[in-house]
């Protein structure tokens, strides 16, 4: 393996274990719905892309970063779209540090939280969709920052196709999969990924560094189909300092 010389730190936390609240937040979603108004450049954005997602096989890089993940996605599905999405528009800037865009990649700038919302109410489902090495969040005080244990799951999981998480931090991938397993009520499994051609910039990074690297990946599309329907999130979107 290639060692790099900007080696990233493994995730400390003194958290070693699923955190021991995050079925009981996960009960609490199921009873009641989310709430958490959509601004309107949100919609905007939204409404542009709407008719060319209502016509193709779409896969979706939820914070794709700086994009390199997309355009290898791109790639690797050509007769997918790819939407690349991520807030940060300084990001995104630096997409065309990865070369030409290709014919069927676009990139959005919106909050996850949004964007997700507003596909989570139209009708069709993805694909596939890429959460690729998300922020840990590794204090356990922050676990409801965490995808899995946050009000939006629910409506993650409602979009369907094949869902892959990837992260650097067991922990993150074990409470992946067992939120998984209380909307879904069957087996998900974790499993230890070997890189031979890095997907992210962050994949990169960590192969590079040593760290062991996990994976979640689950087909939402055929389990909805025989499986009981997936209930609706609960609370208002957290509000961070």
């Amino acid at each position: 393996m290639q060692k790099s010389h900007s080696l990233s730190a493994p995730v400390v936390s003194s958290q070693v274990d699923p955190h021991r609240n995050l079925q009981r937040k996960l009960l609490r979603y199921e009873r009641s719905s989310f709430v958490n108004s959509i601004p309107n450049y949100a919609r905007d954005e939204f409404l542009l892309i709407k008719e060319v997602i209502r016509q193709r096989k779409v896969i979706l890089d939820s914070g794709c970063g700086t994009g390199e993940s997309s355009f290898k996605l791109a790639e690797l599905f050509p007769d997918n779209l790819v939407i690349g999405i991520d807030k940060s528009a300084h990001r995104l800037q630096r997409r065309h540090m990865h070369g030409k865009l290709p014919k069927n990649l676009i990139f959005v700038r919106c909050d996850l939280v949004h964007f997700w919302q507003l596909l989570s109410d139209a009708p069709w489902q993805l694909t596939a969709h890429y959460l690729l090495y998300p922020n840990p969040w590794p204090k356990p005080g922050h676990l409801i920052r965490r995808w899995h244990a946050h009000p939006i799951f629910p409506m993650v999981i409602k979009l369907g196709g094949m869902l892959i998480m990837r992260t650097n931090w067991r922990v993150y991938a074990q409470e992946f999969a067992l939120a998984l397993q209380h909307y879904l009520n069957v087996a998900v499994s974790i499993k230890q990924l070997t890189i031979s051609e890095p997907l992210s910039a962050f994949e990169r990074k960590y192969w590079q560094s040593g760290h062991e690297l996990f994976a979640v990946e689950f087909n939402l599309s055929t389990y909805q189909k025989a499986g009981p329907p997936i209930l609706p999130a609960t609370l208002r979107a957290p509000h961070y300092a």
